[in-house]
């Protein structure tokens, strides 16, 4: 006959305890695990089975294997595990984990509490059902910020919306990101945006150059410092 403990050696059920031994059992896929000392551990149970077997805990080892320890192993005078200073029910508090993290990052660098407290999200992420993200999503107190969502959109349908087109490097960069055809629709799109006057057939535009603001005279290859010296040479030199 067993009998439910609610002590025994100094521990209690749901204590959380640290391995002092490599641990092995199979998961609840039936794989195989084996954790070297050192391993996180809670006490589901501590039973006394009476007999040789004695005193016994069922511990539950880093959240995927389980393992039982009793007096017919040695205990209490072989130490398999010992308590830790974490209480049990702070491992349900997130508070916890956004302490642990900001620790990190006073211990050693601060990137290391956003990457910690990232890679905490990420993985609570991935535990939500569909319903549940959709309910962050609307009634979270973060939305994301759906105005560089946006402004990303738009990067992407008028790619040269936001390019400094007197900047040579700038250019280039666009070039990179969207490819040529539409590289050289957004440079049409810009020339029109820009040109302030078409004369004889050339559309007069302002550029900002090394040797000051200039007014380019088409595809002449002329500039101007004065627009209406620009669109004298204009009329001069119809286009064809």
């Amino acid at each position: 006959m067993r009998t439910q403990l609610e002590e025994a050696f100094g521990f209690t059920p749901g204590q959380l305890v640290r391995m002092l031994v490599e641990t092995t059992g199979s998961d609840e896929h039936g794989e195989e695990k084996t954790f070297p000392p050192g391993a996180i551990g809670i006490i589901d149970s501590i039973q006394d089975f009476g007999g040789e077997q004695g005193i016994a805990f069922t511990i539950g080892i880093e959240g995927q294997i389980t393992n039982v320890f009793d007096q017919g192993d040695g205990m209490p005078k072989t130490v398999f595990f010992e308590p830790l200073g974490l209480e049990a029910h702070k491992i349900f508090d997130v508070e916890t984990y956004i302490e642990a993290a900001a620790q990190h990052g006073n211990d050693s660098d601060p990137d290391h509490e956003v990457g910690d407290l990232q890679g905490l999200l990420r993985a609570a992420f991935a535990k939500l059902s569909h319903e549940q993200v959709l309910e962050l999503f609307f009634r979270g107190p973060e939305r994301p910020d759906l105005r560089q969502h946006d402004r990303e959109l738009r990067s992407l349908q008028e790619p040269g919306r936001h390019v400094n087109w007197d900047d040579p490097t700038a250019r280039a960069e666009l070039i990179e990101r969207v490819g040529p055809d539409r590289y050289n629709d957004a440079l049409r799109a810009h020339l029109e945006s820009v040109t302030v006057v078409t004369v004889a057939g050339h559309a007069i535009r302002p550029a900002n150059t090394r040797f000051g603001r200039l007014f380019v005279v088409g595809t002449t290859g002329r500039a101007f410092s004065k627009q209406s010296d620009a669109e004298d040479f204009a009329r001069q030199h119809p286009a064809a």
